[in-house]
């Protein structure tokens, strides 16, 4: 399977991300956490952790569409997504259709089954993302050893931040056909329509879902796509890139571009934002999340039901 391209230098990464930071010490750390902190309560971004600085943020879709070369027989990219999604709806009799209907979710929502899709390891248009600063962070940090490889940025791994006000502008297309079809159909026919994964407009489209500003589409009624134990814990959110081919930074800059009256067009945008630390921080950079309330550990970040249900056993059999 051929390699995806990835950032060769700093100085090729630097044309994506300006400031392109790089962090070599343990005070630089210290700042950097209490950055995270002030970011944390702003919540105005939303984060991404990479165990290597040369690593382009490509959804598991685009990597099994570019990897595998389906490009070459397949129709496009929406159309093997929305084939994915029809085959585990048929699965077993519609048993994940079946069990959507009982627990409250839409399964007509393609993004819904895509959702859940996403945690059983599918190839989808998703990437992981997080509200928390800190939890991508303990992700960028959990490799052990560097790539035994010459290029630079593998000594460093990353964390990458998008501001959640860019969905707004960068989705006016998808919020223009939701509200055509809406004046035409009704707004349970709208909903219906956009959020089955069906046409082409979703190419060249970053959805941040759970962004308030697309709640009325995907989530309509409160209820909500995400069907995990793990993103709870995780304050995990999906970023969507619509793309077969572009990863996500660099998508991010293309669309941002092609807005009208942008005043950062021809400029590395300031709506995404990428830090990346030195491997030979890696021990001190994973005591500080170990070192928080709640400690964000495996077991936290990643909540067995059959450990709470134990741990939950042994705490009632205490005598009083």
């Amino acid at each position: 399977m051929p390699g995806l391209p990835r950032y060769e230098s700093q100085d090729d990464k630097g044309l994506v991300f300006s400031p392109n930071v790089y962090v070599h010490h343990k005070q630089e750390v210290d700042q950097l956490f209490d950055m995270f902190a002030d970011k944390d309560k702003e919540g105005l971004f939303v984060f991404r952790g990479a165990t290597s600085a040369s690593q382009k943020l490509y959804t598991s879709s685009q990597r099994i569409w570019q990897g595998k070369e389906l490009f070459k027989r397949e129709d496009d990219h929406v159309s093997f997504n929305t084939r994915l999604i029809w085959q585990a709806r048929q699965d077993q009799s519609e048993t994940i259709n079946r069990y959507f209907a009982q627990i409250g979710l839409d399964p007509n929502n393609g993004f819904s089954i895509l959702s859940y899709m996403q945690h059983y390891g599918a190839p989808t248009p998703f990437l992981d993302f997080t509200e928390d600063p800190f939890v991508a962070m303990w992700f960028a940090s959990q490799e052990r050893s560097a790539s035994v490889d010459d290029n630079e940025l593998d000594q460093y791994f990353s964390v990458y931040s998008v501001r959640r006000d860019l969905s707004k502008a960068l989705n006016r297309p998808l919020r223009a056909t939701y509200d055509k079809w809406n004046a035409e159909g009704g707004e349970e026919y709208a909903q219906k329509a956009v959020s089955s994964y069906q046409g082409g407009f979703y190419q060249g489209s970053i959805l941040i879902i759970a962004d308030q500003e697309l709640d009325d589409i995907f989530c309509k009624g409160g209820k909500r796509i995400w069907n995990n134990l793990n993103i709870v814990n995780q304050r995990g959110l999906f970023v969507f890139n619509g793309s077969a081919d572009v990863p996500l930074m660099e998508e991010i800059l293309r669309l941002e571009q092609q807005l009208p009256n942008n005043p950062s067009r021809g400029k590395v945008s300031d709506a995404i934002k990428g830090v990346n630390i030195h491997r030979n921080l890696l021990e001190y950079v994973r005591m500080r999340p170990s070192q928080m309330t709640p400690a964000l550990t495996r077991d936290y970040l990643f909540p067995d039901p059959g450990k709470i249900m134990e741990r939950s056993i042994r705490s009632a059999l205490i005598p009083r």
